[in-house]
C-alpha cells in the first residue's frame, strides 16, 4: 500500500469551530478522520 500523503488546510474560525463541533457530535477520533470521511463521500 502506498504511504499516506499529508495536507494542511487553513480554515476560517467559523469553519474550524464547525469541524470541531461535528467531530464531537459524531464521535470521530480526530479532525483528520472527519475530513477524510467527507472527502471519501465524494
Amino acid at each position: 500500500m502506498k504511504p499516506a500523503g499529508q495536507m494542511t488546510l487553513t480554515l476560517t474560525a467559523e469553519l474550524e469551530q464547525f469541524v470541531r463541533d461535528e467531530v464531537q457530535k459524531r464521535a470521530y477520533a480526530s479532525n483528520s478522520e472527519y475530513v477524510r470521511d467527507l472527502v471519501r463521500e465524494r
